[in-house]
């Protein structure tokens, strides 16, 4: 069966880069501009998703506040369900996949900190 069914999926950090997007992905998604509202951006010393377990580096971590004017600019790309699966795959255990309503409406995924 072919896996045709589109994810969305909001993205803050790294993973809007294309270098990062081609090598998780193979190719680089559709994507448009995005503002997630209701939560916001700090950071946070984590080991490297995709170096060894010494490299640690500063990543934004994604925090719900719930606060009606805190917002984050994004971009949110269009996947098939195997590549979110891939992300997942490449988030875990620093963060965890939740499902959120985009402001330009509708359903998507974006990744938050284990820790929140």
């Amino acid at each position: 069966m072919v896996d045709v069914l589109e994810e969305l999926l909001f993205v803050y950090g790294e993973l809007r880069e294309h270098t990062l997007q081609l090598d998780v992905f193979g190719r680089v998604p559709d994507a448009r501009p995005a503002l997630l509202r209701g939560y916001a951006v700090d950071r946070v010393e984590i080991p490297h998703p995709l170096e060894d377990d010494t490299a640690v580096v500063p990543l934004p971590r994604l925090r719900e506040t719930g606060g009606r004017h805190d917002r984050v600019v994004g971009v949110v790309l269009v996947l098939t369900a195997a590549e979110l699966e891939a992300v997942d795959e490449i988030a875990a255990p620093a963060y965890r996949r939740v499902r959120v309503r985009l402001v330009e409406g509708g359903p998507g995924w974006v990744f938050v900190h284990a820790d929140t």
